[in-house]
C-alpha cells in the first residue's frame, strides 16, 4: 500500500475575516480567493520571527503583512503567556489568566496568518529594570527557551518590538536583550549543545527593530513598510486585520479600531547584515534556494495555472503532486510548512470537510466515548475515505468508501480511553513552577504555544493522484441556541474532582474552623476515601471519610474541621481522593468565554492556613465586583456576611444595612450603574458607613469623581513587591486600630504593592503610606482616607485583590483595619 504523501492538522481554528468575535471551530475551507492567495504564496519560502514580552505586545499588523501580504512564513514568540496582566472580563489570575491569554494570541494569529511560540518564563508583573526582570526569569534557562524557538523555526529576519533600553517595563526590555542573545547564541553549537540532539545550529540573517516613537532620529537604510496596505483578495487592509486580531486581546480590554490608509513602520537593523530598502534584502525566499526546489516551483506554478475562481479543485491534481514532491525534500521547517500549506490547499480546493465529534466534552480513562467521523467531498474530485486510524489503536480500520460529491460519509468512531492515559493539562502546568519560570519534564514540546491533542483520529483520503492523510482531533460538537454550532475540545479528566469552597482559611486563635470540600463524581463509581494531608502541628477532624457515588451522581459536600495546635504555623494542606488505583489531587476548573474554545486545567486542591492573630469587627458587608477577583471569599474570611450587590441593588438596596461597601478593582470601568449611582455610595458613607474604592485605572473618563473631594488616579505604581514602606501617618486609625500595624506586615507580598494610586487629591484626604520603585520618586497615593459625614471614604490603589488570595498576613491585618473603620469595638472571631 503507498504511504500517504503528507499530513494535515486539523485544528479547532477562528472563522478568518467574517466577524470581530470569532468563535472557535473546525478549520472551515477557505474561499476562492484565500485558495488564490495561498496559491501564490506556495512560491515563497521566507521566514520572519517576532519577538516581544507579552501576549498583546506583537505588532499585528506587521504579522498580517508578513503572512497574509507576502507569505512569508511568519511567527511571533512571546516570552510570557501573560499570567501577571489584569484581566477585564472575569476572576482568573496567574496561571489561569495565562492560559486565556494564551488562546487569545492563537485567536489573533488566526486572523493575521503568523505561527505562535513561547518560552517558559512566567510574566510575575510589572517591572521596572531589566535585571529585576532577569532574576525572576533565570536568564540562562528563558535564553536557552528563545535559541530553542530560533532553531525550531529557522528565521530568515528577527524583528524586536523593543530595545535593550526603550521599552517603558522591564520585561519589554529583557526581551529585547534575549532576542539579541539569542541572534548570535543560535548560530553558536557550543551555546545549549544539549539542544543539538533534534535541532541544528541556525544563523539568522538579520535583526531589525521595529521603531514605535516617531521622534527617534534613524540611521541610513532604515527600512520603510506600509502596514496600511490594502490586500484585494482579502477584503481588508493589514491595519485593519490588525484590528480584528488585537481585539481577541479581551481580558486586557484591548479592543481596536480597523484604521485604514498609510500606516508607515520604520525598521532599523541592529544585527547582521544589511538592507537598503527591504527587510529581506539579498535574501532568496523563492524555492531557488533548494538545489531540488526547481520541481516545487514548476508544480506550485502549474497550480496556479490550473486554478479557476469557480473551480478551484481544478489544482488538486497539481497540488497532490507537488506534495509528492515536497516529500522527497530535506526536512526542515520551511518543507514540513509547505507540505502543510499544500494539504490545506487540497483539503480547501476539494471544499472538504472532516469532522471527529462526540456530544461528551469530558470523560475519565478507561472510559467508553461514543465518537463519529463525518467526511464531505464538496467537489467533483474522485476522492474515497481509504481507512482510518481510531486514538489508541494501532491498526487501520480499511474502508476504500467512495465519497460522492456533497454526499455525507459518517463513519461510527466509538473509542475507549485506557486506564493509563494521564488526564488532559497544558504542557507548562503538569509541574509546580517557581516565581518567574514554568518547570516542564522530558517530552513536553518546550517552545509550542500548545501541547498535542488527546484523541486525535487519522483519516487517509485517496485520489487517483496520490493520497493524503488527515489528522483530526475529536471535539465536542454542542448547538447553543443564541451562538449557533460550536466546537470545543474533549478533555480527559480524572474520575473525579474535589473542590474545596475555601481557598484560605484565617485562624486568629486556636478554635477550629470548618473546611468545606465538594466531590464532583464523574460518569464512573467514585468509592474511596477523602482525606486532608496538614502540616505539622495541625489536625483534622475526622481525619478521613470514606465514599461511594454512583455515576453521574449529585455533588456531595463533606466538612473537616480544622484546628491549629499550640505550635503551629501558617502553612498549606492538600484534599487527597483514593480510589481503587488512582488518587485524586485536583479540581477541575473550567473556563469558558465566547471568543476561545473551552478550556479545562486541573487545579490542585489546596488551602492555604494563614494562623495569625488578626482582630477584625466583623459584620456585614456588600462587595460591588468589578473585573473579577476573589475578594468576597477573604472578606468572608475575616468574619463578614458578604453580599454581592447587583446594578438593581446599587440603584434602589438599602444600603444602611452594611457596615462597610467595598467596590472591586475596576468597578468603576466596568459597572456603569456604578458610576450612575455613585452619589448614593458617597451619602451611604456620610450617614455612617465605610466605602472602600480600589483601583480604578484612569481610561475614558471612568476615574473621575470617583471621591466625595477632589481626586485624580493616576498610573503610578510600585512594582517591587519588596520596596520600603513609610507610614505618613502612624498615629491613624487604619494602622492602629483593631490591628498595630508595622514594617513587618509588609513583608511576604508577591508580585507588586500596587497600581493606579491616587495622583493629586484634596487637603481633606488622609495620605496613610507611602512606598517607591528604585531609583524613582515616593509615591504617597497607594491609600487615602477621609472622613465624611459620620463615615469613611477610602481611595487605595494597594493590590490587595493579589495578596489577599495568596494568603499575606499583613495585608489581611490591614485591610481587617480598613474595613474596620467606622467600627467603635471590635471583637476577635
Amino acid at each position: 500500500m503507498r504511504r500517504p504523501l503528507f499530513f494535515i492538522v486539523s485544528v479547532v481554528c477562528a472563522t478568518l475575516f467574517l466577524s470581530p468575535v470569532a468563535r472557535p471551530q473546525y478549520a472551515k475551507a477557505r474561499t476562492s480567493s484565500e485558495i488564490r492567495l495561498a496559491l501564490d504564496h506556495l512560491q515563497v519560502v521566507g521566514s520572519v520571527l517576532y519577538i516581544a514580552a507579552h501576549p498583546d505586545d506583537e505588532n499585528t499588523a506587521f504579522l498580517a503583512a508578513m503572512a497574509r501580504g507576502r507569505g512569508m512564513r511568519t511567527a511571533y514568540l512571546s516570552i510570557t503567556r501573560g499570567e501577571g496582566g489584569q484581566n477585564l472580563i472575569g476572576p482568573e489570575q496567574g496561571a489561569a489568566l495565562g492560559v486565556i491569554r494564551t488562546q487569545e494570541l492563537l485567536a489573533a494569529r488566526s486572523v493575521d496568518g503568523a505561527q505562535q511560540f513561547f518560552t517558559r518564563a512566567v510574566d510575575f508583573g510589572y517591572s521596572k529594570t531589566t535585571e529585576e526582570t532577569m532574576r525572576f526569569w533565570n536568564h540562562d534557562s528563558t535564553l536557552a527557551d528563545v535559541v530553542r524557538v530560533v532553531r525550531m523555526f529557522q528565521p530568515d529576519v528577527i524583528v524586536t518590538r523593543f530595545t535593550p533600553a526603550l521599552g517603558g517595563h522591564g520585561n519589554h526590555t529583557a526581551s529585547a536583550v534575549l532576542a539579541m542573545e539569542a541572534f548570535e547564541a543560535a548560530a553558536d553549537p557550543t551555546r545549549f549543545p544539549e539542544q543539538l540532539q533534534t535541532l541544528q545550529p541556525w544563523k539568522t540573517r538579520r535583526l531589525f527593530w521595529n521603531v514605535f516613537r516617531p521622534d527617534s532620529v534613524l540611521p541610513a537604510g532604515t527600512v520603510r513598510v506600509d502596514l496600511g496596505t490594502y490586500a484585494p483578495l482579502i477584503g481588508r487592509s493589514f491595519a485593519e486585520l490588525a484590528g480584528l486580531g488585537r481585539s481577541m486581546h479581551k481580558s486586557q480590554g484591548f479592543g481596536a479600531s480597523q484604521n485604514r490608509g498609510e500606516a508607515v513602520n520604520r525598521f532599523q537593523i541592529v544585527l547582521g547584515d544589511t538592507a537598503t530598502s527591504d527587510l529581506f534584502d539579498g535574501i532568496v525566499t523563492t524555492w531557488q534556494r533548494y538545489g531540488t526546489g526547481a520541481t516545487c516551483a514548476a508544480l506550485a506554478a502549474r497550480a496556479r495555472a490550473a486554478f479557476t475562481i469557480d473551480n478551484p479543485a481544478a489544482c488538486i491534481p497539481d497540488l497532490i503532486r507537488l506534495g509528492e514532491a515536497l516529500a522527497t525534500m530535506p526536512d526542515g521547517p520551511a518543507v514540513r510548512y509547505a507540505r502543510a500549506q499544500t494539504a490545506a490547499l487540497i483539503q480547501s480546493s476539494a471544499g472538504a470537510w472532516v469532522e471527529f465529534t462526540t456530544s461528551a466534552q469530558q470523560m475519565p480513562p478507561g472510559a467508553a466515548v461514543p465518537g463519529t467521523i463525518l467526511v464531505v467531498n464538496r467537489s467533483p474530485e474522485p476522492f474515497r475515505v481509504k481507512s482510518v486510524r481510531l486514538p489508541f489503536s494501532d491498526r487501520d480500520s480499511i474502508l476504500n468508501l467512495p465519497l460522492i460529491p456533497n454526499k455525507p460519509v459518517r463513519i461510527p468512531a466509538d473509542i475507549v480511553i485506557p486506564a493509563s492515559q494521564p488526564p488532559s493539562q497544558q504542557y507548562w502546568l503538569r509541574q509546580p513552577q517557581t516565581a518567574g519560570f514554568y518547570r516542564t519534564g522530558p517530552g513536553d514540546p518546550v517552545g509550542l504555544a500548545l501541547g498535542p491533542e488527546p484523541c486525535i483520529a487519522h483519516v487517509e483520503l485517496g485520489h487517483s493522484a496520490g493520497t493524503i492523510m488527515l489528522e483530526v482531533p475529536l471535539m465536542t460538537r454542542t448547538v447553543d441556541p443564541v451562538e449557533g454550532e460550536i466546537y470545543d475540545p474533549f478533555t480527559i479528566v480524572p474520575p473525579a474532582s474535589i473542590s474545596p469552597a475555601e481557598e484560605i482559611l484565617l485562624f486568629p486563635s486556636l478554635e477550629e474552623r470548618s473546611l468545606h470540600v465538594a466531590v464532583h463524581p464523574g460518569s464512573t463509581i467514585v468509592q474511596g476515601t477523602l482525606r486532608v494531608v496538614l502540616p505539622p502541628a495541625w489536625r483534622a477532624t475526622p481525619p478521613a471519610i470514606p465514599l461511594v457515588l454512583g455515576p453521574g451522581a449529585a455533588d456531595t459536600t463533606v466538612v473537616f474541621r480544622i484546628v491549629p495546635g499550640a505550635p503551629a504555623s501558617s502553612g498549606e494542606l492538600s484534599v487527597v481522593l483514593d480510589l481503587q488505583g488512582t488518587t485524586v489531587t485536583s479540581d477541575i476548573t473550567t473556563i469558558s468565554y465566547r471568543h476561545i474554545p473551552r478550556q479545562v486545567i486541573l487545579t490542585p486542591a489546596r488551602v492555604k492556613l494563614v494562623r495569625s492573630p488578626i482582630v477584625s469587627a466583623g459584620g456585614r458587608a456588600a462587595y460591588i465586583m468589578g473585573a473579577g477577583d476573589d475578594m468576597p471569599r477573604a472578606i468572608g474570611q475575616l468574619g463578614y456576611t458578604v453580599t454581592l450587590l447587583s446594578d438593581e441593588q446599587i440603584m434602589n438596596a438599602d444600603l444602611s444595612e452594611y457596615d462597610v461597601i467595598v467596590a472591586g478593582i475596576r468597578a468603576y470601568n466596568t459597572r456603569p450603574a456604578l458610576r450612575r449611582h455613585h452619589a448614593r455610595l458617597i451619602r451611604y458613607a456620610e450617614q455612617g458607613g465605610t466605602y472602600v474604592v480600589q483601583y480604578v485605572t484612569p481610561q475614558r473618563g471612568e476615574a473621575d469623581n470617583i471621591g466625595p473631594y477632589p481626586l485624580t488616579v493616576s498610573r503610578d505604581r510600585v512594582s517591587e513587591e519588596d520596596a520600603q514602606v513609610t507610614f505618613l501617618a502612624p498615629r491613624h486609625p487604619i494602622l492602629t486600630t483593631p490591628n498595630a500595624i508595622d514594617r513587618a506586615d509588609f513583608n511576604g507580598w508577591v508580585q507588586e504593592r500596587g497600581l493606579s494610586f491616587a495622583g493629586t487629591w484634596d487637603a481633606r484626604y488622609d495620605s496613610i503610606l507611602a512606598a517607591h520603585d528604585q531609583g524613582e520618586p515616593q509615591r504617597n497615593g497607594s491609600l487615602l482616607v477621609a472622613p465624611i459625614g459620620t463615615g469613611y471614604y477610602v481611595y487605595t490603589g494597594i493590590a490587595f485583590f493579589r495578596q489577599l488570595p495568596a494568603g499575606v498576613e499583613g495585608a489581611y491585618r490591614l485591610f481587617a483595619n480598613i474595613l474596620s473603620l467606622r467600627r467603635g469595638r471590635v471583637q476577635a472571631h
